[in-house]
């Protein structure tokens, strides 16, 4: 095939709205946008293409590496996205998928496209390539990244001189949410109209459906409904504009350095809390300042410990200068607290659960601005990436928490939380009631 025919393929493939995208080569890009604005799609379609593309076009080899929040959440996401990009370009004879390690293998030159978490960063700052040059990084839904930081330890990790025409990039694709997000600070308001940035190392667009054409009647029916019902949630959802769109649920937050052994004065009481885990899933214990007054939360320390048996808990507690303190932890857990209680932590109790606990719990949190420590990286990490569960009949949020995500220290300041009673007393009632009713449901259901 001819690079003229194969050029009209690739452009009758990606479609309109991208082509500033699809060209640049500066440091950063980014796009947000709302649902059916195809970036991720034209995303990995651009990887697997260009990885192709150079080696066969300048005998040059390009690596990349793929970042979320949490690695777990790449096998249904970035990794699905590339093997479609794949598929869709016909070359899936070329390329090997692998699920562990995860990673996908260009065949003819052991080009690979590695997948990673923030959650095991450590494993990022030594990462290499094999064959060729690890030059492309690609940060799929960047809000739940919580650091800047964080882009800059991946940056002190790819470096080096590279052959041309191979160039270094991050690539940042992501719904937006709040707009005190590092990302809009960093990146978005540093570029003009046009999107690019005055060195000309930024590009920063914004794209929503419009610029799909392969989109169903169904779809722009849905969209053209929630523009109705629904405009708020329309400008972020269908538009790509910041904002808050339902799928996070602690929006009111805020990282702070302060000295955490501080004594808080007048109308601050100390709360704390446990949350049980093991190895994959650590137990987590947070130390919490609380002022019901000024409905403040300040997250004083937040401790993380994998693998650690009740009495290594208990020595955690007495190095936090807690274990005089009154802990809530985790009911289900019933012997664990026994042991940790007969190790010297005597004030650690059972908190009280009961049917939709969960949401009420989170409600109450909910009721407070969260000031976080700066040294908890692990507390802030979850906040940030803390979401409902997508409703798979529509395009709206089921009332519980989504699966299969880090939330240990967020489940241990519920417990510590629970001891505060909620400003809007009558609307817990009912939310208590409500979930009550729902789990009902869902009992009688699996029952039948």
């Amino acid at each position: 095939m001819s690079d003229a025919a194969h050029a009209v393929s690739i452009r009758n493939i990606v479609g309109g709205g991208y082509e500033e995208f699809w060209n640049f080569k500066g440091r950063y890009r980014l796009v947000k946008g709302g649902r059916g604005s195809k970036k991720s799609t034209t995303t990995a379609l651009w990887y697997i293409y260009n990885m192709m593309y150079y080696y066969y076009k300048y005998g040059v080899m390009a690596n990349l590496l793929v970042i979320r929040a949490y690695k777990v959440d790449h096998m249904d996401t970035t990794y699905t996205q590339l093997m479609w990009a794949i598929n869709k370009l016909g070359v899936e004879h070329l390329w090997k998928p692998c699920r562990n390690p995860m990673q996908i293998v260009f065949r003819p030159t052991g080009q690979k496209i590695l997948f990673r978490g923030m959650d095991s960063s450590a494993r990022i700052k030594s990462i290499t390539a094999a064959v060729g040059n690890l030059c492309w990084v690609w940060w799929e839904e960047a809000f739940e990244i919580a650091f800047y930081e964080d882009v800059e330890t991946v940056n002190m990790s790819i470096r080096g001189s590279l052959p041309e025409p191979l160039f270094y990039q991050h690539t940042f694709t992501f719904n937006p949410a709040v707009p005190d997000h590092w990302l809009k600070k960093r990146f978005y308001d540093h570029v003009g109209p046009d999107g690019l940035s005055e060195d000309g190392q930024i590009l920063a667009i914004t794209r929503n459906f419009d610029c799909n054409e392969f989109l169903d009647e169904s779809f722009l029916y849905e969209m053209e409904r929630l523009r109705r019902f629904d405009p708020d949630r329309y400008r972020v959802v269908a538009m790509g504009e910041w904002g808050t769109n339902g799928g996070i649920i602690y929006t009111k937050w805020r990282i702070e350095s302060f000295a955490w052994t501080q004594k808080f004065g007048d109308g601050w009481v100390y709360r704390y809390g446990m949350d049980f885990g093991f190895v994959e899933s650590p137990t987590a214990i947070v130390k919490l300042a609380v002022n019901r007054e000024k409905r403040l939360i300040y997250v004083c320390d937040a401790v993380y410990l994998y693998a650690k048996v009740s009495t290594e808990i208990a020595e955690a507690c007495r190095r936090m200068g807690i274990a005089e303190c009154p802990i809530l932890a985790d009911s289900s857990h019933q012997m664990a607290i026994e042991e940790i209680r007969r190790n010297g932590v005597r004030r650690i109790d059972a908190v009280k659960k009961g049917a939709g606990s969960v949401i009420v719990g989170i409600e109450r949190c909910k009721e407070y601005t969260i000031v976080i420590e700066r040294h908890c990286e692990q507390f802030i990490r979850e906040i940030a990436s803390y979401r409902w569960k997508k409703n798979p009949r529509d395009e709206g949020w089921i009332d519980e928490p989504d699966d299969y995500q880090e939330d240990h220290g967020l489940d241990a300041m519920r417990y510590a939380m629970s001891q505060e009673e909620a400003f809007d007393t009558k609307f817990m009632a009912e939310l208590r009631r409500h979930n009550q009713m729902r789990m009902s449901r869902r009992y009688a259901i699996d029952a039948e």
